[in-house]
């Protein structure tokens, strides 16, 4: 059993009403903020040994403005969070 980081990207800008589960969502948040402050919580657990990690199905329009995360290149490709830290990394400032 591994634990597993949910929603990568984060939901935590999302109203109590944006509810992926029940319809689509996007969320407008900045890249800066996204890379700041969303991020931050999957890159320490990730450089802790987190292993597994869940997209969010939130579309984040400064990533992709078509796809959601769970489905875009852009979120979970070379360039995001999970695949560019890893436990080897250094420090999770030098991810990104």
């Amino acid at each position: 059993m591994a634990a597993t980081l949910e929603h990568i990207l984060g939901l935590g800008s999302a109203s109590a009403s944006q509810n992926t589960d029940a319809r689509p969502v996007t969320l407008r948040t900045s890249l800066s903020t996204l890379r700041t402050v969303d991020e931050a919580p999957y890159r320490t657990a990730i450089l802790a040994g987190a292993k597994l990690v869940t997209l969010s199905w939130a579309v984040y329009p400064t990533l992709d403005a078509t796809r959601p995360a769970g489905l875009s290149t852009r979120s979970s490709g070379r360039n995001s969070v999970s695949a560019t830290v890893s436990p080897a990394s250094p420090s999770p400032a030098s991810c990104c």
